[in-house]
């Protein structure tokens, strides 16, 4: 039987154990670097069906179908089946119509006050020469589901996109 020195000694397989000990860790660096390139997809794409609801929304502006408007979203971005997707009018989650709209003016931090259709918006954060409007929210979220990088380094793998447009 060999001793213990004459082990300590003999230095083959140590390329083989450094090459699978250097590939494990390349192979696991690399699966980060595709979920986060996986992420980055993802963000787009939700930021891209969002704004195309958005703007299939503006170009029915009399008539939008604010019920389909979840459904296009999802499969526009090919996203889960856990994708939120929520509108609002004038701020109000699910009190969107196609009649009978009442008007509001959107201030810079994003408050709406209620005010006459066309009317100019005055008061604090509003621009110059603002009229007032029906404005339609588009929010969309979804958890990402990371398989190999920490959730923190992925903003918490939230993914979310939110648009607001003026349909009168």
């Amino acid at each position: 039987m060999r001793s213990l020195r004459s082990l300590r000694q003999d230095t083959r397989g140590v390329a083989a154990v450094e090459f699978a000990l250097l590939t494990t860790s390349l192979f696991f660096g690399f699966l980060a670097v595709l979920d986060f390139g996986y992420f980055l997809v993802g963000e787009q794409k939700l930021g891209q069906a969002v704004s195309a609801a958005a703007l299939s929304s503006f170009q029915t502006k009399n008539a939008v179908n604010f019920t389909s408007i979840p459904t296009y979203v999802q499969q526009a971005a090919d996203a889960p089946a856990t994708v939120t997707v929520t509108t609002s009018c004038n701020g109000v989650a699910n009190s969107c119509t196609n009649t009978s709209r009442a008007c509001a003016c959107i201030n810079s931090s994003g408050a709406y006050s209620a005010a006459t259709c066309a009317a100019n918006c005055t008061g604090t954060g509003m621009s110059a020469n603002q009229l007032a409007g029906y404005y339609l929210t588009i929010n969309a979220a979804y958890t990402f589901p990371a398989l190999i990088a920490p959730k923190g380094m992925l903003k918490n793998a939230n993914v979310s996109r939110a648009v607001t447009i003026r349909l009168q």
